[in-house]
Formats: structure tokens, sequence, C-alpha cells
């Protein structure tokens, strides 16, 4: 997790801090020993970044701006600690590449499908991989586990998704993600459900509490595909 951004600070002081080397890096892992020379991170490092989708993912089909497509997310929760928040991994695809670092926000929604709650802190991802260094031609697996909400007490709740640009025009902190302005278009393509906020704003998923515990809601395929030709 990023919590109050922890990995950031981290990556902050790595950086700022000579007297640390790195020794190993490998998925997602670094081995750091004082006094150690410094090296650049190696590629080894990143392979965490990039993952298809399981067959057990949700399919979408949905592009912001013209530079990022979301082709499909999955959900989880931790069956240790029945109040957690359900996590989201979201998958994307590189149109073009991005010229900047994009924040990716994960929206809360309430029952009636309106946003009330956003992530204020970057996922661990993009601390390490920001979308400015994303690539063409391979998926990228980002793990939403950072969120600045607790839906204990909500019985329906939801999740969606909107790009904000990492920073205002010359300033250096981070776009306002409440602000419809900053973020990219939405245009969705699979005919799910509509984007929000003048289309900024995909929604992607429904949880139902039964016993206190999150279940995601399974969206009915259109009734001419269940009933078939």
């Amino acid at each position: 997790m990023n919590r109050d951004g922890a990995q950031e600070s981290l990556l902050s002081d790595i950086a700022q801090d000579p007297t640390v080397g790195l020794i190993a890096s490998r998925d997602g892992y670094l081995l750091l020993q004082q006094g150690a020379p410094r090296h650049p991170t190696v590629p080894e490092f990143f392979t965490f970044a990039y993952a298809d989708p399981p067959q057990r993912a949700t399919p979408v089909n949905a592009t912001f701006g013209e530079e990022l497509q979301l082709v499909a997310f999955e959900t989880q929760r931790d069956y240790a600690d029945r109040e957690a928040e359900p996590l989201i991994t979201l998958y994307w695809q590189v149109l073009t590449p991005p010229a900047e670092d994009y924040f990716i926000a994960v929206f809360l929604l309430d029952e009636s499908g309106k946003p009330v709650g956003v992530t204020r802190f970057q996922q661990p991802l993009t601390v390490w991989w920001p979308t400015s260094r994303w690539e063409t031609g391979r998926t990228v697996r980002l793990l939403a586990n950072t969120f600045s909400w607790w839906t204990g007490d909500r019985r329906h709740f939801g999740y969606g998704v909107s790009v904000v640009r990492g920073k205002e025009p010359g300033s250096a902190s981070l776009a306002e993600p409440w602000d419809v302005t900053a973020r990219l278009p939405v245009t969705r393509h699979d005919g799910g459900p509509a984007s929000l906020d003048d289309g900024t704003l995909l929604p992607l998923v429904k949880f139902k509490r039964i016993a206190g515990i999150p279940y995601q809601v399974k969206a009915r395929a259109p009734r001419e595909l269940e009933d078939g030709p």
C-alpha cells in the first residue's frame, strides 16, 4: 500500500540518500544496503508492472483521451479481514505513449452511482512506474489497494475510475481529482454503464454487503444474449 504517501517517501529517501545502494531488485522487490554502490534500478524490478488479465477478469473496452485504454478489471478481498475494503486491479494498454504522469483516480460510488469519495495518493504501481514510462504493446497491471474511505456502514456501493492530469499547468502539485476539467474524457465502446461527470468518470463495479462482507455484484448479460437467438 501507499498509505499516507509512504512509498513515495521511500522512493524520495532512496533517491536523496547517497549512502544507500541497491544490491538486488526483482519483480517489485528492492534489497538495499548501507554503503553499497549506487546503481540504476534494473529492468527486472519492473516485471510486476506487466501482466495479461486472467480469464476471471471482467473485460472492458474504454479509452481515456487518446492515450490509454482500459481492457479489464478484477476485484478481490482479504478473506482474513472481513472489514477490509475490496481491492481492484485495472488492466491498461497504451494507445499512444503518455507525455505526462497521470493520476489514476479510483472513485467510491454510493448506492445510486454518485461519486462520494476518491483516492488521494498514488497507487504503488504509479509511484514506481508512472504512466510516462508505460509502453505500447504490453498490458499494464495496476493494483489499487490504497483508499481514502471506509465502506463498513454501506450495504451497497461501487467503484469507478478516472485518469487525471498529474500536475496543474505551471504547478508542482497534483491536479484535483474532483475537478472534472482535469480529467481525460472517457469513451466506452462495450455498451457498459455510461460514464459520469460529463464523460470523465467510468463506473466499473458494484458491491453488496451480506453479513458485513462485501461481494461483487455480477453484471447480467443483455436479455437478448441470455435468451439466445
